[in-house]
């Protein structure tokens, strides 16, 4: 955003200018997201006679303020005063012709929370109401489909599954009387599956893949003999 910015001044000087002799301009300003102020400082000397070889220094300082119809990011304003001129009135008054032009980027992200705010502003108690109650069912059906999930995933194996299993253990070892099959559910370990079976990890190990350890995944637990 680029502006052009016109400042005139009248300033009263206690004795009678004949002629400016020098005259200089500069500029001091603060910047923010909403304003630009400030203040012209207007310097030099004049003659009180036309004759008069003495010379009077003067110095004055303007301020300004410019209020932002656009939130602006400070650091990248660029001011520049364009143009400068000056005319004697009534004798004793200097008018200052000023010009001053800035430049800096909007703040984009300024506008979009401003505008979430006029409009929920601007949303009715029943508006509002629905947008929640939307929001509560969305999560609810994301609950719901994260559930069956779990479910499916951890139903009961049926049985041409459970016999190819137990047909997998060797029938001669008459050690242990008691087999299980069992489906990894969520924070399981291999130690707390061991104390429901009344089993231990060395024989967990030998009749199953350890290292496929996760939830689902079926496993064959060989209950010991008390």
């Amino acid at each position: 955003m680029k502006n052009v910015i016109p400042f005139t001044k009248e300033i009263n000087f206690e004795n009678k200018i004949s002629e400016i002799t020098s005259i200089s301009l500069e500029e001091n300003y603060n910047c923010t997201q909403d304003t630009i102020d400030g203040e012209f400082i207007v310097s030099g000397d004049y003659k009180t006679h036309e004759l008069s070889v003495n010379k009077e220094t003067f110095l004055y300082k303007l301020p300004f303020s410019v209020d932002l119809t656009e939130k602006i990011i400070p650091d990248t304003l660029n001011f520049e005063i364009t143009d400068f001129s000056y005319d004697i009135l009534n004798d004793n008054i200097l008018k200052v012709n000023i010009e001053f032009t800035f430049d800096a980027q909007k703040d984009e992200s300024r506008e979009d929370i401003v505008e979430d705010v006029e409009k929920l502003l601007n949303t009715d108690t029943k508006e509002i109401d629905e947008i929640v109650n939307e929001e509560n069912n969305d999560i609810a059906k994301e609950d719901e489909e994260i559930t069956r999930e779990d479910d499916d995933s951890l139903q009961r194996i049926d049985k041409d599954d459970e016999k190819t299993i137990i047909d997998s253990i060797n029938q001669n070892d008459n050690e242990y009387t008691t087999y299980h099959i069992h489906i990894i559910k969520e924070s399981e370990t291999i130690e707390s599956i061991c104390a429901l079976y009344n089993s231990n990890a060395s024989l967990l190990a030998e009749y199953n893949d350890l290292n496929e350890f996760k939830v689902g995944e079926k496993l064959i637990v060989v209950e010991e003999d008390e």
